[in-house]
Formats: structure tokens, C-alpha cells, sequence
């Protein structure tokens, strides 16, 4: 008795788990289009008023804009690997080959590396310029004045 009761438990839980998957077939797409339609918008903006903000074109960029510049960059490129991913899990396989494999989830970790390791870069230099901002503030003129020498 307790055998059937479980034989049915487990058709139901087939039955519940294939209706999930039909509907994140059909969900996902939308919802990765969606954030990647906002992001490659979001990124972009960021890109562009980070390039337009310096003052002369002879002054180099702020040491922030130059990092944040790098984690859109990296942000952009983890964008890039997103429809792979989607187009894969819709499937239900893989169906680019063995090297595009390799080379998206190498691009995928490497960008959320490289992202991680960005951010850990801004709040080091957040930290100096808020705890230490006569030191940070020297050694910004010390730069500036061995460009111009």
C-alpha cells in the first residue's frame, strides 16, 4: 500500500516538475532579454558619461573613472556570454561545440573575476580617499606634477 502511495507521489512530482520546466523555457528568454536589453542600455550610459566627463583631453582620467570604465567593460563582456547561456538552457543542450563551451565559461568566470576583483579595487581607493584624504590628495599632485615635468 505504501509503495503505490509513493509510485503516485512520484508521478505527480514528474508531472508538477515537467510543467516548471515548460514554463521556465518559455519564461527565461524573456526575462534574459530583458536583462540584457537593460544592462547593454545601462552600461553603455555609463560608458559614455564616464568618457565625456574629463574636463580637457589632455588630462587623464580620474583613477575612479578608469576602474569603473573597467567594470563596465567586464560587465559588458559577462553581457556578451548571457544568450549562450539562455539559448542552451531553452534547449536543453549545448549546441555550439566543445570550444565555444570552453571559451564562454572561461569569459564568463573571468569577467565575474575580474568584476570582483574591480569593486575590491574601488573600495580600497574609497577607503584612502575618505580615512587618509591629505595622503591620497599628495600623492594625486605628485602625479600630476611628474606628467607635467
Amino acid at each position: 500500500m505504501e509503495t503505490t502511495g509513493l509510485r503516485m507521489n512520484n508521478s505527480v512530482n514528474q508531472i508538477s516538475e515537467g510543467e516548471d520546466v515548460d514554463m521556465i523555457k518559455t519564461l527565461l528568454p524573456f526575462l534574459d532579454g530583458f536583462i540584457l536589453l537593460s544592462g547593454l542600455i545601462g552600461q553603455t550610459l555609463v560608458i559614455i558619461i564616464l568618457t565625456s566627463r574629463r574636463k580637457k583631453e589632455s588630462q587623464p582620467p580620474h583613477g575612479t573613472d578608469t576602474l569603473l570604465l573597467a567594470l563596465c567593460a567586464a560587465d559588458l563582456l559577462l553581457l556578451v556570454c548571457q544568450p549562450f547561456h539562455t539559448f542552451a538552457i531553452t534547449r536543453g543542450a549545448w549546441p555550439f561545440g566543445s570550444f565555444l563551451c570552453k571559451a564562454i565559461s572561461f569569459l564568463g568566470v573571468a569577467c565575474s573575476t575580474a568584476s570582483g576583483f574591480t569593486l575590491a579595487a574601488l573600495a580600497v581607493t574609497r577607503y584612502f580617499i575618505v580615512v587618509h584624504p591629505t595622503w591620497s590628495y599628495r600623492k594625486r599632485i605628485n602625479e600630476q606634477t611628474l606628467m607635467l615635468t
